[in-house]
């Protein structure tokens, strides 16, 4: 019952008006829709009023907060969006490398297979030749071959050496298109989630997963596919090959004398392949949680690597200069670990890497002069390894690790260094490659996207790329703001660069690099290899390692030594 009051009579109003939300009772009601012609009158139930008005607040309400719902969601798939982009070309730069390590591994195996087989010939066929010197003649299976000769002509028409090559260029293009599988589909159809039974556990499914739920005739035209085959990938298929080679000595009446393994084990190389990791499979969407910095040296430093981060250890090396003591920062734990070894001295100036395989690798420096030493650490065993030292002696040098190899580059001998000499992994070998086109004391190095690329100096300000296939150093049009001491590090597909206050990104290719901010004025200088972990990069400058936040561009010093 209504507690309302007629506005006319002032007994209990059963009804309302909407024209000007009066109140009245059953008698009253006549007189007013006929006094007031100049209002739409719409009378009805006080509590048929109330109760409309009140379903159309909470449908309102409710529209409303649907409406913040869907702006949140869709405010989230764009971050998540972005964050699966960013991943994405991670994933797909890492497979280039991959794929390039590969190539440069096997090209190089397949060189030194033929050049020790036709060495392996000359040395036969030198033999034969020496023991003709001699007064009589000497049994050998290259002169063998000639008993039957009965004149200079039969010598002339034997076939010694059957030489073959045969080349079957592949298909690179088709090979990597085919080894990506790439979906990104929006769909108009919604994917209304599965009511759990009850009594049963609701299983969340994996964003990586195709939704073979949604409806194909309503895909909208935002779709790219690239598409996947899983079958045997089209480089093994076209191959480099080298074929009938095997007959290494061969007649048409004699048998060979030998027969070269190059074949076999070339077959046998490439029948073993590496497996092809599940796309996507170690993409992590949820946020980097921050780890509090802590000295400690019990835990083992080959503690368990994060996934998807890199192929290296994600440590960051510093050693200590005319001691014989190093340590080692564990960027996933965020803990140090101090190394002590006897009866060695590390040098001034030297320059070090972390290499794949758990190794870290220090080369050169200075004792009163430049020194060729080179120190190995491998991690598994908590040791030092042996091996050879650099072809030159030098200091003040940078370094750079790529794949299988150990680049020493530039430096200072009585005068700046163009010479650069890698170190190969396999079999601990120094060979010169290439060299700068200008000698460079203090230059900043770093690998991008498979290539090296040399800045800097104390005086020089130009910057080289050092292709490992051409193996040689090319001048770039871009060159820093002045000539002095810088970091570099890669990232994405960008190169940063730290000079003074200034800070720069580059993408390796233009002929300019964009200033994006200021830092703190220093005289920035690599040393050592940096680590690069979700969105920060971790590196050592003037005996300090810092933190550089990638988001916020802010730079923060982790420890000084």
């Amino acid at each position: 019952m209504s507690t309302e009051e007629c506005s006319n009579c002032k007994n209990d109003a059963k009804l309302i008006c909407d024209c000007k939300n009066v109140y009245l009772c059953e008698q009253c009601i006549g007189n007013h829709l006929m006094q007031n012609f100049a209002f739409k009158h719409r009378p009805q139930r006080i509590v048929d009023y109330f109760a409309n008005t009140q379903r159309h607040t909470i449908e309102l309400k409710s529209r409303t907060e649907i409406k913040a719902a869907i702006h949140s969601k869709l405010s989230n798939e764009v971050l998540e969006l972005e964050e699966f982009r960013k991943i994405s070309l991670q994933k797909i730069s890492e497979m280039l490398q991959f794929t390039e390590k590969q190539l440069l591994e096997t090209v190089e195996k397949l060189m030194n297979m033929v050049s020790d087989e036709c060495e392996n010939a000359q040395r036969e066929i030198r033999n034969a030749i020496a023991l003709l010197r001699l007064p009589e003649m000497q049994h050998n299976p290259v002169l063998s071959m000639f008993d039957f000769c009965k004149s200079p002509d039969d010598v002339r028409d034997l076939n010694i050496i059957y030489k073959n090559l045969d080349l079957e260029y592949p298909n690179m293009h088709e090979t990597i298109h085919n080894a990506v599988n790439f979906c990104l589909q929006i769909t108009t159809s919604p994917v209304i989630p599965a009511q759990p039974v009850k009594g049963q556990k609701n299983i969340r499914r994996d964003r990586s997963e195709p939704d073979i739920r949604r409806s194909s005739s309503n895909n909208l035209n935002l779709r790219s596919i690239i598409s996947l085959n899983d079958e045997v990938t089209e480089l093994e298929k076209s191959s480099t090959s080298i074929g009938s080679i095997g007959s290494i000595f061969s007649s048409k009446t004699f048998k060979p004398i030998k027969t070269s393994p190059l074949i076999s084990r070339y077959k046998t190389q490439r029948s073993i392949t590496p497996s092809k990791p599940k796309l996507f499979e170690n993409i992590e969407m949820e946020l980097k949680t921050p780890k509090q910095e802590t000295n400690s040296t019990e835990k083992n430093i080959n503690s368990p690597v994060q996934k998807n981060i890199s192929l290296l250890f994600p440590y960051i090396t510093y050693f200590f200069p005319t001691t014989n003591r190093f340590t080692i920062y564990n960027v996933i734990e965020a803990n140090f670990k101090t190394i002590i070894l006897p009866n060695k001295m590390f040098l001034e100036h030297s320059a070090w890497s972390l290499c794949e395989g758990g190794r870290i690798i220090q080369t050169c420096g200075f004792d009163t002069r430049p020194r060729s030493d080179v120190f190995v650490f491998k991690f598994s065993t908590e040791s030092a390894e042996k091996c050879s030292s650099t072809n030159y002696k030098r200091c003040k040098h940078a370094q750079v690790s790529l794949g299988n190899y150990v680049y020493v580059i530039g430096g200072f001998n009585k005068i700046a260094l163009k010479s650069v000499e890698r170190l190969n992994l396999l079999n601990f070998k120094w060979r010169k490659v290439g060299g700068l086109n200008v000698g460079r004391v203090f230059p900043t190095a770093c690998a991008h996207n498979g290539k090296l690329y040399v800045a800097g100096g104390e005086d020089e300000r130009s910057i080289e790329c050092f292709n490992t296939l051409t193996k040689k150093f090319a001048m770039l049009p871009c060159v820093l703001e002045r000539p002095f001491r810088n970091c570099m590090f890669s990232y994405d597909d960008k190169i940063l660069i730290l000079q003074g206050s200034a800070r720069y990104e580059w993408d390796g290719k233009s002929s300019s690099m964009v200033k994006t901010g200021n830092v703190e004025e220093k005289s920035w200088q690599t040393m050592g290899d940096h680590y690069v972990i979700s969105d920060e990069i971790y590196f050592i400058s003037e005996k300090m390692l810092f933190r550089y936040d990638l988001i916020d561009h802010r730079i923060t010093l982790v420890k000084a030594f």
